[in-house]
């Protein structure tokens, strides 16, 4: 949140709740998704790193992509001083009858990336949940922010093949909302 008020033009937060930590307690709600559950395992942020970790753009820094929250400000600013090589722009529409989200994303490579498969994730957040927080000091009323609640793409991403300097591409996405994620 502290990063967030700062930049709040240049960053996304997703809190994803996965790994030992997050299984509920009788009674409690079920915050975990499978994409997070996977997404924990690749990482292996249960084993390796502990909570709360963090990664920013799915970058390697020095060999590593899991981060402590320690790191993330600093690291942060060094990825913040990198250009992007692709523009996007994203355009929603909802419709609260049908509970469908239709999504349009447009991208345009300004400069030559290393690597000869990008990956676009789209994923949706959804704050203001009330619930259990282990050290939130809020009993069951702690507030949680951001909290991934699905991807419109696998949660790898869609491959982008090959992308070049000049290249224009454009990506249509429906997804309809459920009412609930196991009862939340």
């Amino acid at each position: 949140n502290n990063l967030l008020a700062v930049q709040p033009e240049n960053i996304y937060v997703i809190a994803i709740h996965a790994g030992n930590y997050a299984r509920p307690g009788s009674d409690e709600p079920d915050f975990r998704i499978d994409a997070g559950e996977a997404l924990d395992r690749e990482f292996e942020v249960d084993v390796i790193y502990g909570y709360p970790s963090g990664i920013i753009n799915r970058h390697d820094f020095d060999g590593a992509n899991v981060l402590s929250r320690s790191a993330w400000a600093k690291k942060g600013k060094e990825i913040h001083t990198e250009d992007a090589p692709v523009n996007l722009l994203m355009k929603s529409t909802f419709d609260g009858n049908t509970r469908e989200l239709a999504v349009t994303i447009e991208g345009y490579y300004t400069k030559q990336v290393e690597e000869t498969v990008n990956f676009l994730n789209i994923a949706i957040v959804q704050s203001n949940i009330q619930g259990p927080q282990n050290g939130g000091g809020a009993g069951s009323d702690y507030i949680h922010k951001h909290m991934l609640r699905a991807f419109i793409t696998p949660e790898w991403g869609e491959r982008i093949e090959k992308p070049q300097t000049g290249e224009y591409f454009t990506r249509e996405y429906t997804y309809t909302l459920p009412n609930d994620i196991k009862g939340v």
